[in-house]
């Protein structure tokens, strides 16, 4: 019996679809780009947010229910920690995105009018810092930032919608993508700087090493 697809849902929070919708607008109409790489790029976001997780999962393990001898079932483990505050899961979730992000930004994540700004800042001439000894160019969650990344968002659904997880662990997954984009729209001022976006002719900068 194959698989049959599933309809995954990602409620974008208001403020975010705001945000995609002036993404679209900046660069398709205004003819802008984001210029790269960005100053809080992907990893620093991804990072950040983990800090942020871990800190109210630490609040919130000290308001843990008081009577675990009443529990009905004498082998629930007593270590279960729910999916909300679970520190493992969010660093999971986080890779996951990192991967996921590198993976299809060039696929679709980008307009047209972008293609060539993302061939020049992935030429390894553009040497934004180089991420390990070899001239490789960095991968694009090093330049690109939180714009993109709401991208992602969009695309999410069938993305996963095409690879297996059990319920239990996509529900868990579901619940941290839904964290992870309050956490964007809360801060979503200094994620999103309407200064970003620039005219394409300072849209990317070589910091080609003055050797």
């Amino acid at each position: 019996m194959g698989m049959e697809e599933r309809t995954i849902t990602i409620e974008i929070p208001e403020v975010l679809k705001k945000q995609l919708e002036d993404d679209c607008y900046y660069i398709n109409r205004r003819k802008r780009l984001v210029k790269l790489p960005c100053q809080t790029n992907i990893i620093t976001i991804l990072e950040s947010y983990v800090k942020h997780f871990a800190i109210n999962a630490a609040f919130s393990a000290n308001e843990r229910p008081r009577h675990h001898h009443v529990m009905p079932h004498a082998n629930m483990n007593v270590h279960y920690i729910p999916a909300e505050k679970n520190v493992d899961l969010c660093k999971e979730m986080v890779d996951g995105l990192r991967i996921t992000f590198d993976y299809t930004l060039p696929l679709v994540l980008l307009y047209p009018y972008e293609q060539a700004q993302y061939k020049k800042v992935t030429s390894s001439k553009y040497d934004i810092p180089p991420t390990t000894e070899f001239d490789q160019p960095p991968p694009p969650s090093y330049i690109y930032g939180a714009q993109h990344l709401l991208r992602l968002f969009v695309k999410l659904p069938e993305i996963l919608g095409k690879m297996s997880f059990s319920e239990k662990n996509l529900k868990a997954l579901l619940k941290h993508f839904d964290l992870f984009l309050r956490f964007l729209a809360e801060y979503h001022d200094d994620f999103f700087p309407e200064s970003a976006y620039v005219a394409a002719c300072e849209a990317h900068y070589s910091t080609k090493n003055p050797r």
